[in-house]
């Protein structure tokens, strides 16, 4: 049977699939419209199949509200150019729809939910693939059932959360703890929510880090005893590479190999136990401080000491004219101007050559950052007359 034009593009509008692929769908099921449709599924397949072991490291982060109903879906591919794409994007749109109508269970009951087109989720995600030639695959699925709930995806789509809570609260503060989350990632909301294993896992890794620092400073005080700088023999490759370059004699070399082996050995069998002890469980409390909801310094707060999530940040700015160091002198190249708020220093790296752009590091004070950057500011070094004519004061 002769495969026409009007065919191929018959076909491309039941599928969205390329034209060659259709035309040889086509041509393999002789013109057979709902077998060609099943040959692109089955072309879907075996991509998936192939690129089985690929990593989808691009895609989409969606979240859907439907009044205390809240979800979270990505869907991954391998290229951030796929995900960019009309189809890409529509197929991310339908499988979060689906999601906040249906309301499954877990990502597989999502997997089996039917879209518009009376294919299911996952059906429809296989023939995208077939029609990109990557792999595709519903990477997360998370949903919410509160008295109130609120979401935050960050704007390039790859980032989001969900947060549920136990009475309606103001939106602002709501999307703010959402941010929070996206952003820090905690494990819990507070920490006596933190499940046992991860706890336990903390606390491991934190006996073991002080044991070995315990016997590393042991190490590096013998080392440094008998004149052998540390830093040229904390691994094999740099015994062998420094004693090539002469920063090592070849019997210094085999000293600090025995001072590491002896000096090690005796120092970790003479540990003080309840030293370690006491200072892992200080380590398991900064994790926990840092780690859970209630407990981490709020990003959106007034005040970098605030550790309330709830507490509402209220930034005004205000523009101002900013005197100019007498001895910075004009530049075309990059400058640095400063931004200062109650708690914070804000760097800007501006480039003065049209067009004007910018950006921000945030440095807490007295950070080693900040005094640089005061030490810049007093010299004038590295600072523009343009810029410095006006600049922003955060005002809290």
């Amino acid at each position: 049977m002769a495969i026409t034009l009007a065919d191929i593009k018959k076909l491309r509008e039941m599928t969205s699939a390329g034209m060659m692929d259709c035309k040889n769908a086509l041509t393999e099921a002789d013109g057979d419209f709902k077998r060609a449709v099943e040959i692109l599924r089955e072309k879907g397949k075996s991509t998936l199949a192939k690129r089985g072991d690929n990593e989808t490291t691009q895609g989409a982060v969606l979240s859907r509200i439907d009044g205390g109903k809240a979800i979270l879906v990505c869907l991954g591919c391998e290229t951030d150019f796929v995900a960019a794409t009309p189809d890409f994007k529509a197929l991310a749109a339908s499988i979060a729809d689906a999601a906040i109508a249906s309301f499954p269970a877990d990502l597989e009951a999502l997997k089996a939910v039917k879209a518009a087109d009376g294919y299911t989720l996952d059906e429809n995600i296989t023939n995208q693939a077939g029609k990109t030639g990557e792999k595709h695959v519903l990477a997360f699925y998370g949903a919410l059932e509160a008295p109130f709930v609120s979401e935050y995806v960050h704007f390039n789509g790859k980032l989001g959360a969900i947060v549920s809570f136990n009475k309606v609260v103001p939106a602002d503060i709501a999307r703010g703890i959402a941010m929070q989350v996206a952003s820090m990632n905690p494990v819990a909301v507070d920490p006596a929510s933190v499940p046992a294993e991860v706890l336990e896992s903390e606390k491991t890794v934190a006996i073991q880090k002080t044991r070995d620092e315990m016997v590393q400073k042991a190490v590096d005080a013998a080392l440094k005893k008998v004149g052998i700088n540390p830093a040229h023999v904390d691994s094999e490759d740099h015994i062998e590479s420094n004693t090539a370059k002469g920063w090592l004699t070849p019997e210094q070399a085999n000293q600090a190999r025995e001072i590491i082996k002896t000096v090690g050995a005796e120092k970790a069998a003479s540990l003080p136990e309840q030293m370690i002890q006491n200072i892992a469980n200080g380590r398991v409390q900064k994790f926990l401080k840092e780690n859970t909801l209630v407990e981490q310094e709020y990003q959106l707060s007034s005040s970098a000491t605030t550790s309330r999530p709830w507490a509402p940040p209220w930034p005004l700015l205000t523009k101002r004219p900013r005197s100019l160091p007498s001895s910075a002198s004009p530049s075309t190249t990059n400058c640095i101007l400063h931004i200062h708020s109650r708690d914070r220093l804000s760097v800007g790296l501006f480039f003065c050559t049209p067009p004007l752009s910018f950006s921000f590091l945030h440095h807490p004070r007295n950070s080693p950052f900040w005094w640089m950057a005061e030490e810049k500011w007093r010299s004038g070094k590295g600072l523009c007359c343009k810029c410095l004519k006006w600049g922003f004061a955060i005002v809290r």
